[in-house]
């Protein structure tokens, strides 16, 4: 793709000043192209190993290379966004301008779509674009496959300085795939979108900004050091995950070698050899192997081979896992590594606890872009800057689901102990949504409610006439 984009930076109709800024995003774009890729192929579990432990021919090697794969990654990063669930963003009444926006860009599904990514590449970004015509404001978000950025020059923390988007892909060829066709490039005061033009690029047209770049970053692990953060699959995770598969390699071998050992007869004649060679099965099935002496009157020894037991790789494996498991706080039985003893309720939630913390940190992080990301949105549909907007437009909420209360069961029993302790709680549609109902059955339970309580009226009534009666 980076051969698509070599050439942007030379857009007919750039300044000297938009050249000098896109030729350092493309640098930038081609320098984490490799590591993006090496990041995909560890969550796909397409783990490339130098050497398996073992002398093995390069035909051996390749196919054992694509037999043999570990996911721990995938689980790293998926063990982390299950505990990262975005539910509502609004500007608290749940009917302004904050939620139309949200729902007519799918705001939420579209940030679950993409977590994924961003936990596994470091950032993901969303930008903000002007449809006209009256309509709201273009919310899209991209993985840093398809976008990238460089941080501001006056280093504030977390802000962007400019970065481009591909916004839209043709296909003409089906055998080389997609190609970039528009590409938008965000600056402080404006954005330009970029066009092709054969094998050229050109500027389309540009407009003008909120008083900042239309683009805002979501990010894992922001330092000083990294603005964009880091990903979940750090270099650690992929020494650990190398060594799991040759430990998986060992135990594949290891296992063939202990479900049928190999038998070594030494002292055979050379007519003795030839008849075994051609009847390997026959002679390891038969009960009784009968010989004679050789030539030299020697007579031929038998002697078994053992292999090592596979409680051995196990326990490797759990050793390996257990480091994994320390360094990235993903729960042991996440990575499919289930103990001897079972733990108690309360040791199943103290093993959850490093993980849901990283989420909690997460969230804190992504609440504060997805209202600079809002907060774009409502001046582009006001046509305000960021400065003009007033306190009850820039008042966004973002409700996240708790991590530690990660499952219904979890939810529901939070739910029940609330009730007790706050009165009228359980009465409320909030409390019936954490105890698992959703809207229809919540307004069918509303309505037999006001039925039973329409009912109760009437019989008491209909008690009162009869005692004057």
């Amino acid at each position: 793709m980076m051969g698509e984009l070599s050439t942007l930076k030379n857009a007919h109709g750039l300044s000297r000043s938009q050249m000098d800024v896109l030729d350092e995003l493309c640098a930038v774009y081609e320098r984490v192209a490799d590591r993006n890729k090496t990041l995909d192929e560890y969550y796909d579990g397409k783990v490339s190993v130098p050497e398996l432990g073992l002398t093995v021919d390069r035909d051996d090697f390749t196919r054992a290379r694509n037999a043999i794969a570990c996911y721990w990654p995938e689980k790293v990063v998926d063990a982390l966004a299950d505990r990262i669930r975005l539910r509502s963003v609004d500007d608290g009444s749940g009917e302004g301008l904050v939620a139309r926006i949200a729902g007519a860009n799918s705001l939420v599904e579209q940030y679950d779509g993409f977590l994924i990514s961003k936990l596994k590449h470091g950032p993901m970004f969303a930008t903000v674009g002007a449809q006209g015509g009256g309509r709201l404001p273009l919310i899209r978000f991209h993985s840093a496959k398809t976008a990238v950025a460089i941080p501001s020059d006056d280093m504030q923390f977390g802000r962007i300085g400019a970065g481009f988007a591909i916004a839209r892909w043709g296909f003409g060829n089906a055998l080389e795939g997609p190609k970039p066709v528009q590409v938008n490039f965000y600056e402080q005061d404006k954005t330009t979108v970029l066009v092709k033009d054969g094998d050229s690029w050109k500027v389309d047209y540009s407009t003008l900004s909120v008083g900042v770049p239309m683009m805002v970053s979501f990010v894992h692990k922001r330092t000083a050091e990294k603005p964009f953060g880091k990903s979940r699959i750090t270099r650690f995770v992929q020494g650990l995950t190398q060594s799991a598969v040759r430990v998986l390699w060992d135990a594949e071998v290891s296992a063939a070698l202990y479900a049928m050992p190999k038998d070594a007869i030494m002292g055979l004649s050379d007519d003795q050899f030839d008849a075994m060679l051609s009847n390997k099965q026959k002679a390891y099935l038969d009960s009784l192997i009968l010989s004679t002496t050789n030539d030299e009157g020697g007579t031929p020894t038998l002697q078994r081979l053992t292999a090592n037991s596979p409680e051995v790789y196990r326990t490797q494996l759990n050793m390996l896992g257990a480091q994994l498991s320390g360094a990235t706080g993903t729960p042991l039985n996440s990575l499919g590594i289930v103990q001897d003893n079972p733990s108690s309720a309360e040791a199943i939630q103290a093993s959850r606890e490093d993980i849901c913390l990283i989420a909690e940190n997460d969230i804190q992080g992504d609440r504060e872009s997805m209202k600079n990301l809002m907060r774009r949105a409502v001046a582009v549909a006001a046509n305000k800057t960021l400065d003009e907007l007033t306190d009850a437009e820039r008042d966004i909420r973002v409700a996240y689901a708790e991590p530690m209360l990660n499952s219904r069961a979890a939810v529901a029993d939070f739910a029940v102990k609330f009730a007790s302790v706050r009165e009228g709680f359980g009465k409320t549609r909030t409390c019936a949504r954490m105890m698992g109902m959703d809207e229809d059955a919540i307004d069918a339970l509303e309505v037999e409610e006001r039925r039973s309580r329409a009912n109760t009226m009437v019989d008491r009534l209909m008690g009162e006439e009869n005692d004057d009666l």
